[in-house]
């Protein structure tokens, strides 16, 4: 197999931090050596123990999003996913973690990450990954109550 690093196109700017970049990405390989695995919306290709994989150099380019409405429509469909997910596994949310994983989420991907060298998008990227954050939180704890609700 072999991975590359996949550089995003956001709102028709390079983000080349943020947690976006490099983020590798396996994406050719020997189709009996592979299969695709993971969970939705987190996909990945899952390839045999003894399968090589190698790097190669040079980015693919990947087209996320042309509008800042796009990527909030995507988040608030991926956060529904990963709190019904979240869920299934037994993990649960709490006020602690629906009020500090976003803030840690933000100073992690904005500042750690030096999301804000990527200007007013690496901003907006950090703000609506925060958000999403906090919406997976805040959606699995009401999935907690309507279990509670139930019984």
């Amino acid at each position: 197999g072999y991975k590359m690093n996949r550089l995003s196109n956001y709102c028709g700017k390079w983000i080349k931090h943020c947690s976006w970049y490099p983020d590798t990405k396996l994406r050719l390989w020997d189709s009996t050596k592979g299969k695709w695995g993971g969970r939705n919306p987190h996909d990945k290709l899952e390839m045999e123990k003894n399968a090589k994989i190698c790097h190669l150099k040079g980015d693919l380019f990947h087209y996320t999003y042309y509008s800042i409405s796009e990527h909030v429509a995507q988040a608030n469909k991926f956060t529904d996913i990963t709190a019904e997910n979240a869920f299934l596994d037994g993990k649960k949310s709490n006020y602690l973690k629906i009020i500090f994983k976003p803030i840690i989420k933000f100073l992690r991907d904005y500042f750690f990450n030096l999301g804000f060298l990527d200007g007013y998008y690496g901003f907006i990227i950090c703000q609506i990954s925060a958000n999403a954050t906090f919406l997976k939180y805040i959606k699995l704890k009401q999935l907690q109550q309507r279990k509670n609700e139930k019984y």
